[in-house]
């Protein structure tokens, strides 16, 4: 008999390969053909949305595995590289403010994915001309370009160690 973490682990290897190789099409149906909602798996089926550029749906993805309901809050307990990966979602789809505000939102200043993103930001933020950069500091709204990803976000994995297998939603909250 298997547990649920080394099917999940199984599962996220082949994933993972299938997102090396450049297949995150493949890598998407493998993910949809399970019924595990861990953490990792719902973070990796995110990742494969990133990858074929499917921004709206990745940002959608993204905002129910990292935010309350009602979405105003932050849950409790959610990794660090998924709420990078959600923080790349909302650069992609055009909001750098959105993205910077969940980033200062991340404690895990050590995570490589959080300080990938926060890079991408500050490289981006920099090229804006210099009015932009004022009224971006202001905290003013303004229809921005989506921000150009580095490469494919499969450097964004969730690292295994960090994998959780209860659902993010059924998560016991910290006191």
């Amino acid at each position: 008999m298997t547990s649920a973490w080394s099917e999940d682990a199984a599962l996220l290897a082949a994933a993972q390969a299938a997102l090396a190789g450049g297949q995150p099409r493949k890598a998407l149906e493998l993910l949809n053909h399970s019924k595990s909602e861990s953490v990792a798996v719902r973070n990796a089926h995110g990742v494969c949305l990133l990858n074929l550029g499917d921004w709206q749906s990745a940002l959608d993805h993204y905002r129910v595995l990292v935010l309350e309901k009602g979405g105003l809050a932050l849950r409790n307990g959610v990794p660090s590289a998924v709420r990078a990966n959600y923080a790349l979602a909302l650069l992609a789809s055009g909001s750098p403010i959105g993205a910077e505000n969940l980033l200062f939102e991340i404690a895990d200043e050590a995570d490589p994915a959080v300080a990938r993103v926060r890079a991408m930001l500050r490289r981006w933020r920099t090229a804006r001309p210099w009015w932009q950069r004022v009224l971006l500091r202001l905290g003013v709204q303004m229809a921005f370009e989506p921000v150009r990803l580095d490469d494919k976000p499969v450097a964004l994995w969730m690292p295994a160690g960090r994998a959780e297998t209860a659902p993010a939603d059924r998560r016991p909250r910290a006191a």
